[in-house]
């Protein structure tokens, strides 16, 4: 496997230490994770992949799937969204 070098990132971004954005595998599922997810996209960091629990059934008689909290925001941000049965 080839080893990509760092992205680097603007020094006059706000917030900033340092100059190496990060490459993420981000994992998570509840809300709380979503706001972390949200917080590493907004500063510039490379999500690679999203895994989250896979949709579960719900609504009134359980018929839908629900996706989690953190499924939804990865698909509104395009980031792509792994759901494996188990890890």
């Amino acid at each position: 496997m080839t080893r990509l070098p760092p992205r680097r990132r603007e020094p006059s971004e706000p917030g900033r230490t340092g100059n190496l954005a990060l490459r993420i595998v981000f994992m998570g599922t509840p809300e709380f994770a979503a706001a972390t997810l949200r917080a590493v996209h907004d500063a510039g960091h490379e999500v690679v992949a999203v895994y989250s629990q896979p949709p579960r059934p719900g609504g009134r008689r359980g018929l839908d799937l629900v996706k989690s909290p953190v499924h939804q925001l990865a698909e509104r941000l395009g980031l792509p969204v792994r759901t494996p049965a188990s890890l």
